[in-house]
């Protein structure tokens, strides 16, 4: 029988207003919902979340199970019906630039002065504070600033690239997860909220302060490193410590590498040995060997990926079949899975519940102050 919980929802009966576009707030409120909680995604009336039209099947993955109000939050009219929202609501999340939610008066003052115990995160590139307050920019930019790409440079001989996947947004979705939690658990035991700022270069700055005194850097390059197998496929090797590298020399019968694991001149040996099998033919000779390795993963098969598989990774979703899902394997949601909505596909649903009646939706659709689908 699994161990991983099935119909864990710590977060049940949470209630997140969600503003964010593009990747690490929406993955962010992903994880909730996966936690349990009901994530309203809050899109404007013009273009919305950009991602929905740029990368669709990015959108659905990033969405799902999530309610979906289309409304002008930049006038007064739209303005006043998010505040109704908040006012029932336990989490606001945003990633504009730092003031603009201050500028439409949707800021964490004006959600707290109707809604005390409010919990307001907003996730910005460089944060709140700082001399970088308002400069923009991407994941390079934030990986690079914080330390992180010097880190690399460091493990690479001095060569500066793009880290990918981007660290920066989908670790600053992480970190905003492990704020809401924790202020929602100090909440229960004050009774306050909590106004969080997360800069998207938090957790980069937080992995290379964490590595800058490290000599991962200076590994067994044999016994550490990617080799090719026959057909193609990328091993990775990691006997870092000397009794797997002793353990993988005498299950692939080579004993004479032993005491090699460091040696430069040894690795054409080991990626000569690699290339002369299948990947199905070293994972039959490896698979129950206390070894450090893997095969690959491409993108193509994760679905198929059967550690994804037994994590809980790939969900049968009634609109697309089997799909993946970033929620963490601990957070079973008990609520069923449901597509990505629609833009405004909860608009009435949502206006009704906070107190207005069809005629005033109705009104408020007629003047474009929200969208309904």
């Amino acid at each position: 029988m699994s161990k991983l919980q099935q119909n864990f929802s710590p977060l049940k009966g949470v209630r997140v207003i969600d503003f964010t576009r593009l990747l690490p707030g929406p993955y962010a409120t992903e994880l909730l919902v996966g936690m349990g909680a009901e994530v309203i995604k809050v899109e404007d009336t013009g273009k919305g979340d950009y991602v929905r039209h740029l990368m669709p099947k990015l959108f659905s993955m990033m969405n799902r199970s999530k309610k979906g109000i289309a409304v002008n939050y930049k006038i007064e009219a739209g303005r006043e019906l998010v505040l109704k929202m908040i006012a029932n609501a336990d989490v606001v999340i945003e990633g504009f630039s730092p003031g603009a939610m201050d500028h439409w008066k949707l800021g964490y003052e004006d959600a707290k002065a109707i809604r005390s115990d409010i919990i307001y995160c907003s996730l910005s590139g460089f944060g709140l504070v700082g001399p970088l307050v308002n400069r923009a920019g991407h994941d390079p930019q934030y990986t690079a600033e914080a330390g992180l790409v010097g880190i690399r440079a460091k493990m690479t001989d001095g060569e500066y690239d793009e880290i990918y996947p981007p660290v920066a947004d989908l670790g600053g979705g992480l970190n905003a997860v492990l704020a809401i939690a924790a202020a929602l658990y100090s909440r229960e035991r004050t009774g306050e909220g909590a106004y969080l700022d997360i800069a998207l270069s938090d957790i980069p700055a937080s992995w290379a302060i964490a590595c800058s005194e490290s000599d991962m850097g200076v590994v067994p390059k044999a016994a550490f490193n990617f080799y090719k197998t026959k057909d193609g496929r990328v091993m990775s090797l990691g006997n870092l410590e000397p009794h797997f590298w002793v353990n993988f020399c005498k299950a692939v019968g080579r004993d004479d590498l032993a005491d090699r694991a460091a040696d430069l001149e040894a690795v054409p040996l080991v990626a000569e040995l690699i290339a002369s099998k299948t990947a199905e033919e070293w994972t039959v000779i490896l698979k129950d060997e206390k070894v450090c390795w893997a095969m690959a993963t491409s993108p193509e098969e994760m679905s198929e990926n059967e550690l994804l598989r037994a994590r809980g990774y790939v969900i049968d979703a009634a609109d697309e079949g089997s799909v993946l899902t970033p929620i963490l394997a601990f957070a079973r949601p008990s609520m069923p899975d449901a597509p990505a909505p629609a833009t405004g596909g909860n608009t009435r649903e949502i206006l009704a519940s906070v107190g207005l009646s069809a005629d005033e939706i109705s009104n408020l659709e007629q003047q474009g102050v929200v969208v309904s689908s």
